[in-house]
């Protein structure tokens, strides 16, 4: 899920991953700070920003039954490349991968991804975009999906 600062997109992706717990999969979150505390989502904070703490707190993550995991990617500035690569290897053994950037565009979204997987190799899905817009007396989501 990618958008703009202020679009929604930790709504949307926690609203995704509350519903795969409510299906009975076992749900992860990795952040840098839980903004929402959904019910039956485990939710790992990362401990240190840097290589070898990524790496073992998502093989925690694994460890311990994951199914669904939401990265959100746009909270670790640097660490992107990394992320990208790990969410491509979990989904390459069957996980679900939510991620969350904050591209403005689904396809300023592709493009991050395609620098780190090479588009032949890629096991993602898809980009959804999303930015609000004004809808009556309030707002809306919007939303461009391209497909991987």
């Amino acid at each position: 899920v990618t958008g703009p600062f202020g679009s929604g997109k930790t709504t949307t992706l926690y609203t995704l991953l509350e519903h795969a717990a409510q299906e009975g999969r076992v749900v992860f979150t990795l952040e840098d700070d839980a903004p929402y505390l959904a019910k039956g989502v485990h939710h790992v904070e990362l401990a240190a920003r840097n290589l070898a703490t990524v790496e073992k707190q998502l093989g925690q993550i694994l460890a311990l039954g994951a199914e669904v995991i939401g990265i959100m990617i746009g909270s670790f500035p640097g660490l992107e490349p990394l992320l990208f690569a790990e969410a491509a290897h979990m989904a390459r053994e069957g996980r679900l991968v939510l991620l969350q950037t904050t591209a403005p565009t689904a396809e300023a979204g592709l493009a991050q991804l395609l620098k780190v997987i090479p588009a032949d190799d890629t096991p993602f899905i898809g980009v959804v975009s999303q930015v609000l817009v004004p809808k009556g007396k309030g707002r809306a989501a919007e939303y461009t999906f391209l497909r991987g």
